[in-house]
């Protein structure tokens, strides 16, 4: 399986540990349409410019700038960088650079994915259990699964809730887990507008 745990000691968090270069691949497959990146800069902030110089940079490390469909200076000395494509999205994952300043770019999930909740799963069963049987049960890919805590004089105790996070926006009406059907409701909602 390619879930993993966050760490030895957190039995209430799980995490895919693919590549982001994997997590598109699979976004795409799941029917993502488009794909959003900030570029913020590691050590300073991004000198607000010329958004022709802007372009050019980023027609240098691109194959097909045609692609990006969205390029523009955001709050906080950001770069915002929308396309369609996921090859663009691939080269858009290794910039380094822009503009000769060290930058870091990030792929902006709550677009390429969805959540929803399991209101009653046994607070005994794992969460690599949980991503086995929703992957082999539904035909879902699952990005990260969460288990919510509920304190008890003091004691943190699992709960019977579990958030789960899978690559795609769209899911299916139903959900088979734990010999159970789950009518399906989302959390989050993709918007149409980016």
């Amino acid at each position: 399986m390619d879930i993993s745990d966050s760490s030895s000691l957190d039995l209430n968090f799980l995490k895919s540990d693919k590549s982001i270069q994997e997590e598109i691949k699979r976004a795409a497959n799941n029917g993502v349409a488009s794909f959003t990146f900030f570029c913020s800069a590691i050590n300073r902030g991004i000198p607000r410019c010329y958004p022709k110089n802007l372009k050019d940079d980023f027609c240098v490390k691109i194959t097909s700038p045609r692609n990006i469909e969205l390029l523009k200076m955001a709050r906080q000395d950001k770069i915002l960088c929308t396309t369609k494509s996921p090859d663009t999205a691939f080269e858009l994952s290794k910039i380094d650079k822009i503009l000769s300043i060290p930058v870091k770019c990030t792929l902006q999930y709550e677009n390429i994915s969805s959540r929803f909740l399991f209101p009653v799963i046994p607070s005994d069963t794992l969460l690599q259990e949980i991503a086995e049987e929703i992957k082999q049960e539904n035909d879902l890919s699952v990005k990260e699964i969460r288990r919510f805590i509920k304190r008890t004089n003091g004691t943190v105790l699992p709960s019977d809730k579990v958030l789960v996070t899978t690559y795609g926006t769209s899911l299916p009406p139903e959900i088979h887990i734990c010999q159970t059907t789950k009518k399906n409701s989302l959390i989050y909602k993709q918007s149409s507008n980016v």
